[in-house]
């Protein structure tokens, strides 16, 4: 049905937008590749992520336009459009779009390494601990054996190392979910008792990691 309703209406940017936004798995890896042959509605789907919902909308329509608004936005990171995309993991007074978001990135099928690779880079510690989470919810046994080479000692350097303690909290969850608890003992014992690396916000004693008031 998508792919019929896209040969009647991919011309028009709001009728793909509104697709986008409803797609289920299948529809959505459809959509995406005709966006990635035809950029036409990019504009139409930068412009939906930026609309903020009616003030006067009820607590069930605002949930529906958050989650909308996280299909749209993956759609964008699928055909290269991510640049505009990454502010949507900034904190917020309301958490529920970059919480549907996070899922839809990773149910989506956004590529792991260009998560990985904005990690490395993104200056915005909230953001950060945003991408750690989406990896989190990717299967580590799903990547590559170079990806894991890569990935796993870059994560026990941010849970033994990183000054804030979410994303110290953030990599250790990810390095559970990826089964490596032996690495994450062999940090704990090493540092036993003695402040983190960086500004020590966070120490382990014998109740586990601590913050540092």
């Amino acid at each position: 049905a998508a792919a019929l309703l896209w040969d009647y209406a991919g011309d028009q940017p709001d009728v793909v937008t509104a697709m986008i936004q409803e797609a289920d798995l299948e529809q959505f890896e459809l959509l995406c590749a005709k966006l990635e042959s035809d950029g036409t509605s990019v504009a139409a789907l930068k412009e939906a992520i930026q609309r903020a919902p009616d003030a006067n909308v009820g607590f069930d329509e605002k949930l529906v336009v958050d989650r909308q608004q996280a299909n749209v936005a993956v759609a964008l990171f699928r055909i290269g459009q991510a640049e505009t995309v990454w502010p949507l993991l900034r904190n917020s007074r309301d958490p529920t779009r970059r919480t549907y978001l996070i899922d839809a990135i990773v149910k989506r099928g956004v590529d792991s390494q260009l998560i990985w690779e904005r990690l490395q880079s993104e200056p915005d510690v909230a953001v950060r601990r945003a991408l750690l989470l989406a990896l989190g919810e990717m299967d580590g046994r799903q990547l590559s054996a170079r990806q894991r080479e890569t990935f796993l000692p870059r994560l026990v350097e941010l849970y033994r190392d990183d000054p804030d303690s979410g994303i110290h909290g953030a990599a250790e969850w990810v390095l559970r979910q990826w089964d490596q608890e032996d690495e994450l003992n062999k940090v704990d014992e090493s540092l036993a008792g003695a402040p983190a690396a960086g500004e020590g916000n966070w120490y382990v004693n014998a109740h586990g990691q601590t913050p540092v008031q």
